[in-house]
């Protein structure tokens, strides 16, 4: 997407210039701001998504060392069913 924008504004200068055409300052100073709290957005959006990732694999690996445990109780204590019961529930 950052190329692509780029490739637009460089397009869109080279046009201004051979029609012999000036921007306004304050409709660059506004596409300047712009592009930076866009590519803020961005970079926020792609951090959260790899924060989500990340969450996602903890979530996984700690459903994993629930489940041993789980399973160590119930080989330890093969007779207490009713308190693994309850600990499978939670």
């Amino acid at each position: 997407m950052n190329k692509m924008q780029h490739q637009f504004w460089v397009a869109k200068q080279t046009i201004l210039r051979r029609l012999g055409k000036k921007e306004d300052d304050c409709v660059v100073a506004s596409d300047a701001e712009l592009d930076a709290k866009l590519e803020l957005f961005l970079s926020i959006q792609e951090t959260c998504s790899q924060l989500h990732k990340v969450v996602e694999q903890y979530q996984e690996r700690l459903q994993g060392i629930r489940s041993i445990f789980i399973l160590s109780l119930y080989l330890e204590f093969p007779y207490n069913l009713h308190c693994i019961t309850i600990l499978c529930i939670i």
